[in-house]
C-alpha cells in the first residue's frame, strides 16, 4: 500500500510476513489472532530515520488496514498504544 503523496514516506504491506515496511528498514509487525484480533506487536524505526514521521505513517497505514477489514485492534507495542490515544483525541 502506497502513501497518498510523493512527499510522504511509502509504506508497503507484506501480509505473508505480517508486517508493514517503509524504506526497507522501518517496520511494524502484527499477528492476526482468533476472533479477528489484529495485534500490533512491534514498531521499529532505525535511529537515522527517526524524526521524519515514519513510525506515524506505519501506524496510520496499519490501523486503517485493520479498520477497513473490521479487525479488533490490540496494541501490544507501546508506541502504537500512545499513537492510538492521540489519534482518538484528534477525531
Amino acid at each position: 500500500m502506497d502513501s497518498d503523496s510523493d512527499n510522504s514516506p511509502k509504506v508497503e504491506h507484506q501480509p505473508k510476513n505480517r508486517q508493514f515496511i517503509c524504506k526497507g528498514d522501518a517496520v511494524l509487525q502484527y499477528e492476526i489472532e482468533e476472533q479477528r484480533r489484529f495485534v500490533i506487536t512491534h514498531t521499529s524505526v532505525p535511529v537515522h530515520m527517526q524524526g521524519r514521521g515514519i513510525a506515524a505513517k506505519l501506524a496510520e497505514t496499519a490501523l486503517t488496514y485493520a479498520e477497513q477489514n473490521q479487525y479488533e485492534i490490540v496494541a501490544q507495542c507501546s508506541y502504537i498504544a500512545s499513537y492510538m490515544k492521540r489519534r482518538s483525541k484528534d477525531r
